[in-house]
């Protein structure tokens, strides 16, 4: 018996403590300030379609590269980072501009645009030669074919 009114007098002082709570501090934890330095939106610029199908085949490219075993793991970050601290605007117009000062490279080349793409992104030919972690020392040679020999 003595527990229910041990129970009711603290259920009443947590009703009285909180009514003792001002409201102004209730108010203040429910608003949630902006945070200080938030990022401005980008301009809202008109996108041109043959910009954006040459972005999307470029980002295509890059895509394939991550995904892609023959390419070793140096390329890779480098294509990563480039991609991360620049838009694909940017890089686009990197690749554009290349394109247009080498009238012998072909945008519609897929192994043109992956090597103007990692030169823009500031990877090294011989960055881009050196083979991939997972790849074997010495590759098999091909196998010769055999003579025949006469009597069999």
């Amino acid at each position: 018996m003595t527990k229910k009114p041990l129970k009711k007098a603290a259920f009443m002082g947590c009703a009285l403590a909180l009514t003792a709570i001002p409201t102004t501090v209730i108010a203040q934890d429910t608003t949630v300030a902006p945070p200080a330095a938030t990022v401005p939106p980008a301009p809202q610029q008109p996108v041109d379609p043959a910009e954006f199908q040459q972005a999307l085949r470029l980002l295509s490219i890059m895509n394939a590269a991550f995904s892609n075993t023959n390419v070793n793991e140096v390329t890779k970050a480098k294509l990563f980072d480039c991609m991360f601290y620049n838009s694909l605007r940017q890089l686009n117009s990197g690749v554009q501009t290349t394109f247009k000062d080498n009238p012998e490279l072909s945008f519609d080349n897929n192994v043109h645009l992956f090597r103007v793409a990692t030169a823009i992104c500031g990877v090294t030919a011989e960055e881009l030669a050196k083979p991939p972690a997972n790849a074997p020392a010495n590759p098999p040679a091909p196998a010769q074919p055999q003579a025949e020999t006469p009597g069999r």
